[in-house]
């Protein structure tokens, strides 16, 4: 029922008179209502008196569904979970009333030869132990993979070359980019990809890089 506000100048006879017919004004329609079979109201202000399931509106993941239609009907609410994914790496475990997400950090390939680089290992750190020159090449990536990263060590005292795919660019405009410090060997190097630039940015590392032109 809405409420009413007495004013210093009503008695309290007519006060009390005036809230009385209100309510019963408002008891008589939302009841008038239910025996037509109109519907209900939502609340005293409510101008339209409609069906229940015409009244409550299902927000996301809320469904409603009618019972027994046509004789001592229900209507029952259900909710239906959102969809939580892991990406590379991430654990999601579901306890009572509790998430935990955890990460087990980047995984590591090890390699000791050129290697290209597919875009399922983007996410992940490239460790080269070689003695000798190795290349690894850069996937051929687009739209989906802007903003994904991947790393370098370079474990090895050999001649370690990351080299771009298709006209992608690498650092400043560079083809490939590479370390050949032998005494380097914990060297390491951070790339993401920008897809608007179609470049491979340095996001870190450390040791001696340099880039080529060709």
């Amino acid at each position: 029922m809405a409420q009413d506000t007495i004013v210093g100048t009503d008695t309290v006879k007519t006060a009390l008179l005036t809230n009385v017919n209100n309510d019963f004004t408002e008891l008589f329609a939302a009841y008038a209502a239910l025996v037509a079979g109109s519907g209900v109201l939502v609340s005293s202000d409510d101008e339209n008196i409609g069906y229940l399931n015409g009244k409550l509106l299902a927000g996301d993941n809320i469904t409603f569904t009618e019972g027994s239609p046509g004789e001592d009907e229900t209507l029952t609410i259900d909710m239906s979970q959102g969809v939580l994914t892991a990406g590379t790496n991430i654990t999601l475990t579901a306890g009572s009333g509790i998430l935990t997400i955890s990460s087990t950090g980047k995984g590591v390939l090890a390699k000791v030869a050129d290697y290209t680089i597919t875009t399922s290992d983007l996410g992940k750190v490239i460790q080269v132990t070689a003695a000798g020159t190795t290349t690894q090449t850069l996937p051929s990536v687009g739209a989906t993979q802007d903003g994904f990263e991947i790393w370098f060590a370079k474990l090895g005292a050999g001649k370690m070359i990351i080299s771009r795919a298709d006209s992608d660019t690498i650092a400043d405009a560079g083809v490939t980019i590479y370390n050949n410090t032998a005494a380097q060997t914990y060297a390491t190097l951070g790339l993401q990809y920008v897809n608007s630039a179609t470049n491979w940015a340095i996001i870190g590392g450390n040791g001696t890089w340099v880039t080529t032109d060709s």
